[in-house]
C-alpha cells in the first residue's frame, strides 16, 4: 500500500510539473488596446480548429516555396465553435504579408488567397510559445477570459484570430 502511495504521489507531481512546463499555470493579462490592420496570404480551413495544423503545414511549404518571409503567422476564426457545427467551421491560417499602412504590391502569391484584419480596439493575451503544446494549452486558458471580459462589457467580438510570434501566440478579440 505505501508503494502505490509513493508511485500516486510521483506520477501526480510528474503531471503538476508537465503542466507547469507547458504553461498551465502561467498568469494570464488581458490587455487593452490596438491590433490588427494585417494584410494576408494563406489558405481557407473548413473544419474542425483542431485539425488546423495540415493547413499551417500546408501554408508553411507554400511560403517557404515562395520565398516569403514567414515571421508572423496568423490563424483567423470567422465561426463561434458554440453556434457552427465543428465540421463546418471556417479559418484562415495565413502569413502576415503587410501591416497598417502597406500594400502587398504586385507578390506572385501562387494559390495563396488574400484577407484583411481591419485595425482597431481590441482585448488580447500573449500567451508563451516556447513549449510544443503551447498552441493547445493556450486557447484552453485565453479564450474563456477573453469571452467573459467581452461579455462583462456587453459587447461581441467582430473579429477573432491569433498571431503565432517567434516566442508567444497572442489571442486576440477585435470590438
Amino acid at each position: 500500500m505505501k508503494q502505490l502511495a509513493i508511485i500516486s504521489a510521483i506520477i501526480s507531481s510528474l503531471v503538476m510539473i508537465l503542466l507547469w512546463v507547458l504553461g498551465f499555470f502561467t498568469t494570464l493579462i488581458i490587455q487593452n488596446g490596438h491590433e490588427g490592420g494585417y494584410e494576408l496570404a494563406g489558405y481557407v480551413h473548413e473544419g474542425p480548429y483542431k485539425t488546423l495544423g495540415k493547413s499551417f503545414e500546408r501554408l508553411d511549404s507554400t511560403a517557404e516555396s515562395l520565398g516569403l518571409q514567414m515571421t508572423d503567422r496568423v490563424g483567423l476564426y470567422y465561426n463561434n465553435p458554440k453556434d457552427v457545427h465543428q465540421d463546418s467551421l471556417l479559418s484562415f491560417v495565413a502569413v502576415v504579408m503587410a501591416e497598417e499602412g502597406f500594400a502587398i504590391g504586385n507578390m506572385d502569391l501562387a494559390d495563396l488567397m488574400q484577407e484583411s484584419i481591419p485595425y482597431g480596439q481590441a482585448i488580447y493575451i500573449d500567451f508563451p510559445s516556447d513549449q510544443p503544446l503551447s498552441h493547445l494549452i493556450g486557447p484552453l486558458r485565453c479564450y474563456p477570459l477573453l469571452n467573459d471580459r467581452a461579455e462583462a462589457e456587453g459587447w461581441v467580438s467582430s473579429t477573432v484570430f491569433e498571431l503565432h510570434g517567434s516566442d508567444y501566440i497572442r489571442y486576440v478579440m477585435l470590438r
